[in-house]
């Protein structure tokens, strides 16, 4: 009796090792980096906000006047699920309404508080030097998209190309070069098209922003997709600007975003190892 009872124990003892085993770990998933500034009285704390749908809290990890931007979590890669990318840019949509931010690229985990605090001192420098260079600005985003109806308005309204493709309609049998050479004929007065608004657009914007960025178009129809870094002085004419520009073209459909992260003009690529 007393071997069947020890056997029991080790066997229970053994389940209870393997599920400690396999348990995950929980760590600090990191937002972004803030800068502290003297008598500063901003908040620490932002609500139990934090990905991962535990309601965990964010919170400022501080090191010196440079801090984490962190919550607890899971030590763990987050899958790209909308309920989480929503999740961490609420965090940094909520953060900066207070605070200058350095964003750090998605589903980022630390193990431990010591390892962060290892990372902001090994960074301050950097990470003081872009905080510096981004306060008082903010990232603006504009895109622009010809309307489906581009390639046929094209056809119309450009005289060489109607009359080759009238030329063509009247002919009984049209071969395979034909097509092609009138479509690539389209496709290139498009980009003329683009390249123009495309430059009147940045000669409008450009001495208004810092600095901007060209993104790559998402499909043949955009005209561009570029981020601004602008002064918070010269946001209200920045607004009125792409407001003016979007009535001078007004089968353009233009996308204005603000309160971005600036992303398009931080690039941080870090980890948790020295």
């Amino acid at each position: 009796m007393t071997t069947l009872l020890k056997s029991a124990a080790n066997r229970s003892a053994a389940t209870l090792s393997a599920r400690k085993s396999t348990e995950i770990k929980e760590g600090k998933y990191l937002y972004g980096i803030v800068a502290a500034s003297e008598n500063d009285t901003r908040p620490e704390t932002f609500g139990n906000i934090g990905i991962g749908g535990r309601s965990d809290e964010v919170s400022i990890l501080w090191s010196g006047a440079v801090g984490a931007v962190v919550s607890r979590s899971p030590i763990i890669t987050y899958s790209i699920a909308k309920e989480h990318l929503t999740a961490h840019e609420r965090v940094l949509e909520t953060v900066m309404v207070h605070y200058t931010l350095l964003p750090v690229r998605y589903s980022l985990v630390a193990e431990s508080d010591e390892k962060l605090l290892r990372l902001l001192e090994r960074e301050r420098e950097t990470f003081t030097s872009l905080l510096s260079h981004l306060h008082g600005k903010k990232e603006l985003g504009l895109k622009a998209v010809f309307p489906e109806s581009i390639f046929q308005d094209i056809l119309t309204t450009n005289a060489t190309l109607k009359a080759k493709k009238d030329a063509l309609e009247k002919q009984r049998s049209k071969t395979t070069h034909d097509l092609i050479e009138i479509g690539q004929a389209v496709e290139a007065a498009l980009e003329v098209e683009k390249k123009k608004i495309a430059d009147d657009v940045l000669h409008e914007l450009s001495s208004l922003a810092v600095e901007h960025r060209s993104n790559k178009p998402a499909s043949e129809r955009m005209i561009l997709n570029m981020a601004f870094l602008v002064e918070h002085a010269n946001e209200k004419t920045f607004d009125e600007k792409v407001a003016a520009i979007s009535e001078k073209y007004p089968k353009v459909k233009f996308k204005y975003a603000g309160n971005l992260p600036p992303y398009n003009f931080v690039n941080l690529k870090l980890t948790m190892e020295n």
